[in-house]
């Protein structure tokens, strides 16, 4: 069966190595850019750097969806595409949670509909502060990186990982003030030590405080946005439709 031929893939659906092998056994690409995540890194802390997740020295093994955790899969699909398939250029661009008008996962619209319908919430983290990007600037970084003249190439040929983020980082606090003040409501919030399970947990409990390194990124000439006045600009839509 002859394999298909693209420029370019973009591959934001890898969720685990054997989806890399089903995808590069049966197409031929000049670069291939794959989405990868935050999540891969073992410790949170303020500006991560890319080498500190080496995928070239993870032991690792194919697997599917099933039997082993988001962090894993997503580690050794990046195994697999750097070990298995270096004749291919390639980049893994990771990032954190993505801010988005639509929000799928409805992290942020939890928070929204919680304080708008005065449901108490719980929420153990709240001064710890998140990295996030703008679903526009996710697209339009992943689009940057196939701009040859933008001296990108090197980036493939190296098969490089790279972190992007929005400029700043914001806490579950933050988040909730942001919602009272354009709303006018008041967030409730549920006693710790009352916890029981059929309290409603909050999307980013456990997480701790970390940034991104975008330093290599940057290089490539692109400007990230500033993640507090995107947050306002989707948190307004939300709430208009909460």
């Amino acid at each position: 069966m002859p394999r298909e031929e693209f420029d370019i893939v973009y591959d934001m659906l890898v969720l685990a190595p054997d989806h890399i092998k089903e995808r590069l056994t049966l197409l031929n690409c000049d670069r291939y850019i794959m989405v990868s995540s935050a999540e891969i890194y073992e410790e949170r802390h303020i500006g991560i750097r890319e080498e500190e997740y080496n995928a070239e020295r993870e032991n690792w093994a194919y697997c599917g969806y099933e039997g082993a955790s988001y962090k894993i899969r997503k580690r050794y699909a990046e195994s697999a595409l750097v070990t298995d398939f270096k004749d291919i250029p390639s980049i893994r661009v990771r990032f954190p949670v993505v801010l988005s008008s639509e929000d799928y996962t409805k992290r942020i619209v939890w928070y929204v509909e919680h304080i708008i319908n005065r449901i108490p919430m719980y929420i153990n983290n709240m001064k710890e502060k998140l990295a996030f990007i703008s679903s526009e600037d996710s697209g339009a970084f992943l689009e940057r990186l196939c701009d040859l003249d933008g001296g990108t190439f090197q980036l493939f040929r190296e098969h490089k990982a790279i972190n992007a983020a929005g400029e700043g980082i914001l806490s579950p606090a933050e988040i909730c003030q942001q919602i009272e003040t354009l709303s006018g409501e008041r967030a409730i919030y549920s006693n710790p030590m009352l916890f029981t399970p059929d309290v409603d947990e909050a999307p980013f409990n456990g997480c701790r405080t970390y940034s991104l390194d975008t330093s290599a990124a940057k290089q490539t000439g692109f400007t990230f946005m500033r993640n507090e006045e995107y947050l306002m600009s989707i948190l307004k839509k939300h709430i208009n439709h909460a």
